[in-house]
């Protein structure tokens, strides 16, 4: 399925500390985000998908190290023996954004944005 999937992006090995990162090339409605977060590195990390030119909408995707959160929602999300970094996949699509987390963590969050929103942040404190 990922060779299907063309305009790669890619940004990798940078540090957030207590800061964000907005990726304003992103500028589609169906896409695909890969993250890794370390949990010993940051008391918090956060994604923004979906978000607007002003910062007023977007869907925010957190976790602490214990548990993920999507809108405010919040699953179980500790690492499990072995594992040393949570891992998002993320799919904002028209519809809902699917997360899945390190595999075996699914989240489906129904559309509460404007298809017109393409922005996505992270951030880390």
């Amino acid at each position: 399925m990922a060779q299907l999937r063309r305009a790669h992006i890619g940004n990798s090995d940078f540090l957030l500390n207590n800061s964000s990162q907005r990726f304003d090339q992103v500028q589609s409605d169906l896409f695909e985000i890969k993250v890794e977060f370390n949990p010993e590195a940051a008391s918090e990390f956060r994604l923004m998908v979906r978000c607007s030119k002003d910062p007023s909408r977007f869907v925010r995707i957190a976790c602490d190290g214990e548990h993920l959160e999507v809108k405010g929602g919040k699953a179980p999300a500790k690492l499990m023996q072995g594992e040393k970094a949570l891992q998002l996949q993320v799919f904002p699509g028209r519809d809902c954004t699917e997360i899945f987390a390190n595999v075996w963590i699914v989240y489906t969050e129904s559309r509460s944005v404007p298809l017109t929103d393409f922005g996505l942040e992270l951030f880390s404190e």
